[in-house]
């Protein structure tokens, strides 16, 4: 590993920063952590985030479990497959670069286009949507959670955070073994997942006293803004 100590720490606190927003609005590992990561060390993306997700997602899933959405996760799942493989066609064809100045803008003008939109159950063609979006761009730039956050926008803290848990469970493991067919999954972003994870812990316990008394207000603003901070950073990865 070519990480020099300095770089090392501050990678670990990115995705312990990362991982205590995921643990209390139930997405901001990828979505903070990527962008700065990527800057320190290119080679870890997307392959290492797309792993080092995993455990913080199941511990977040198996807390707040009573609240998970299985029928809106049915077809958020179903329609991960078609889009995962999209992702690994795209990324093998398209240079990085452009793949995130193309999800940067989907972010943003997906922000855009829902930030008004009224509170309604979640319809099967939406849940579709989101988990093809979802499959596509968590494949090709580890950012799988604006999509899923924006459709369950308006739902209570719980419903939203088990929910998204469970899909990206089921999203990274896709796009994981996606990502190893398509020999695009690298040793040294298996090594450096494995090297996160002390940060991953250390970020879900934060999370855990924190995420009881955030109000649903608050919740859904933090979801928005994180989500168009996302879309912003993955712009301004790909023309910088």
């Amino acid at each position: 590993m070519h990480l020099t100590i300095a770089e090392w720490v501050a990678c670990l606190a990115l995705v312990a920063f990362g991982a205590t927003a995921q643990g209390v609005v139930g997405l901001g590992l990828n979505l903070l952590a990527v962008p700065l990561v990527a800057i320190i060390d290119p080679g870890a993306v997307p392959g290492a985030f797309v792993l080092v997700g995993i455990p913080l997602s199941v511990a977040v899933a198996v807390r707040e479990r009573h609240a998970i959405d299985r029928d809106g996760l049915r077809w958020v799942i179903t329609m991960r497959v078609p889009g995962t493989i999209l992702g690994v066609v795209i990324v093998s064809v398209v240079s990085q670069s452009t793949l995130l100045v193309a999800v940067g803008i989907t972010i943003v003008v997906g922000v855009a286009l829902l930030r008004f939109r009224a509170p309604t159950e979640i319809t099967p063609t939406e849940a579709s949507v989101a988990g093809f979006a979802a499959g596509v761009m968590g494949t090709t730039a580890a950012v799988d959670g604006p999509p899923l956050a924006l459709l369950y926008q308006h739902h209570a803290g719980e419903r939203l955070r088990a929910t998204l848990a469970v899909a990206f469970v089921v999203g990274s493991l896709m796009s994981a073994t996606a990502l190893l067919i398509g020999h695009q999954l690298t040793r040294h972003q298996v090594v450096f997942a494995i090297a996160m994870l002390p940060a991953v812990g250390i970020g879900y316990a934060i999370s855990h006293p924190i995420a009881r008394r955030v109000h649903s207000t608050h919740l859904r603003s933090a979801v928005l803004a994180l989500a168009f901070t996302a879309g912003i950073a993955a712009i301004l990865r790909g023309v910088l």
